[in-house]
């Protein structure tokens, strides 16, 4: 049995580097692919890749 992907929070997104960013937008681009379109899992795929687009629009307001 697989197991459902992770909803990422933009709380959660926030808090990665632009690097965790970019290697988990490319995870999970490689998701989509291998998930049926209308599957739970490709749903939830594509609203990460949304709140991922997000977290990169905005500036990084961390310190250093």
């Amino acid at each position: 049995m697989e197991e459902i992907m992770k909803v990422w929070t933009l709380n959660e997104l926030f808090r990665l580097t632009r690097t965790e960013l970019f290697r988990l937008h490319g995870e999970i681009v490689c998701e989509v692919a291998r998930t049926p379109e209308g599957s739970p899992e490709h749903d939830i795929a594509l609203a990460n890749l949304r709140r991922i687009a997000r977290a990169l629009a905005l500036p990084n307001l961390a310190p250093g």
